[in-house]
């Protein structure tokens, strides 16, 4: 069975995730500059308006492509947080999410995430991985709540200049 086209759009009770569009710049670059969004959700250091408008177009163009899961989470039509691919291997695929501050402690993260594995094992993945730096314990419960399980295994990831410990969880279709 080969791995399916993604869904244009995502829709939860509440949120809808699809391609990110032109009119969501302000917003996107909003939460990928957000001081507390980079602690924990890694990103590049932004020298210049320049550099972030170009990830933004890029994950516009991510957004649009089969070959890439990545879609703004949108909230009565505004972009409020991100969900994308970090590695693609065969079945199994791992995710990242970020969320602005604002929209924090609301349950979107998990209705999120919860969306995005359903949508994936009916794209035909059979494993869903997401890393959560040890300090970011809200991410964590966050996979819990959508079912995942904790590994007990730790990547070490170097970024800002820290050395932090990444917790793995998944989950896997039945």
């Amino acid at each position: 069975m080969m791995i399916k086209d993604k869904p244009k759009e995502i829709v939860t009770e509440r949120l809808c995730l699809r391609s990110i569009k032109d009119e969501d710049c302000e917003a996107l670059c909003r939460l990928l500059t957000n001081e507390i969004v980079a602690k924990t959700y890694i990103l590049p250091e932004f020298k210049s308006k320049d550099e972030e408008i170009r990830l933004f177009l890029h994950l516009k163009e991510l957004s649009c492509v089969n070959s890439s899961f990545v879609y703004g989470i949108a909230l009565n039509g505004e972009i409020i947080g991100l969900i994308n691919d970090v590695d693609i291997s065969g079945r199994e695929i791992e995710l990242g999410f970020a969320f602005h501050p604002d929209y924090h402690n609301q349950g979107y993260a998990t209705e999120t995430l919860k969306a995005a594995i359903k949508t994936l094992f009916d794209m035909g993945y059979n494993t869903v991985k997401t890393g959560a730096f040890e300090i970011n314990l809200p991410s964590q419960r966050v996979m819990e709540k959508a079912g995942m399980t904790n590994l007990s295994e730790t990547e070490s990831v170097e970024y800002k200049g820290v050395t932090h410990n990444c917790l793995m969880f998944e989950i896997n279709r039945i």
